[in-house]
């Protein structure tokens, strides 16, 4: 009798055997948002603020790829040849500077580059074109430490030179834990100086696109579930029952 009650009650506990509730981490997820430009500078750009409800946020990525077009006015400057007077062309160097300023964060950074443009003028009342492509990207993150110029030179072009940062992960999360996904709005500004007296820049165009990537960390809960090796342990209780049974019987 008491083999029968300890194989019983062996059977029972392994039919109730479950596998307790775990949380599984599931780091470096990402969250990519697209911001367009097209438009005259400063372009103001909006990009949503980070979801909590995603995760724990590890590290923010920013990338830029696009162009700036330069337009110039150039001044006169005739030359005499004889009894004609006609414009005298000549190139002029121009300095673009970038920057990407939050209006309602307190992120900013600054770029500048590292060869001077050249524009190419002709004379009184010409305008002048130049493009400068720009291809830049930074982390945000709790290790880094803002504000330290970082040399930046992603396509090898020489078009960017040391760029400073000052921004935290707390400039991207929510300004009420309530109320989740309002819009950041930043101005990406682009601002030109002439080394020629000659020339001067009126106009510059952003065209590209900019990619913000959230990088997060996920919790995510397991539910508990029956062991299938229950159902075997029970199948082996009752088969000992069957043969305690045999035995007491031949006796």
């Amino acid at each position: 009798m008491k083999s029968f009650r300890l194989a019983t009650a062996v059977a029972i506990a392994a039919l109730s055997s479950v596998v307790s509730a775990e949380v599984i981490t599931i780091p470096g997820m990402l969250d990519p948002q697209y911001v367009s430009i097209d438009s005259p500078a400063p372009a103001l750009l909006s990009y949503d603020e980070f979801d909590p409800s995603l995760g724990t946020l590890d590290s923010v990525d920013i990338s830029f790829t696009g162009m700036a077009t330069i337009r110039s006015q150039t001044e006169v400057n005739l030359q005499n040849s004889g009894l004609f007077l006609f414009p005298e062309p000549y190139t002029a160097s121009v300095n673009l500077s970038l920057g990407f300023e939050s209006i309602s964060r307190g992120f900013e950074t600054t770029l500048d580059s590292v060869i001077p443009l050249t524009v190419v003028a002709n004379g009184e009342g010409d305008i002048a074109t130049t493009i400068m492509p720009f291809s830049f990207s930074f982390t945000i993150d709790q290790d880094q430490d803002y504000g330290v110029p970082v040399l930046v030179d992603p396509d090898g072009s020489g078009s960017a030179s040391a760029m400073a940062i000052s921004a935290s992960l707390a400039d991207f999360q929510p300004f009420d834990p309530l109320i989740t996904g309002l819009p950041i709005y930043t101005y990406f500004t682009a601002s030109t100086l002439s080394f020629d007296p000659r020339i001067t820049p009126f106009i510059t165009t952003l065209s590209g696109s900019m990619q913000v990537n959230y990088w997060y960390t996920q919790e995510i809960e397991v539910a508990p579930v029956p062991l299938p090796a229950a159902a075997w342990l029970f199948g082996s209780g009752l088969l000992g029952l069957v043969g305690v049974a045999g035995r007491n019987k031949t006796t």
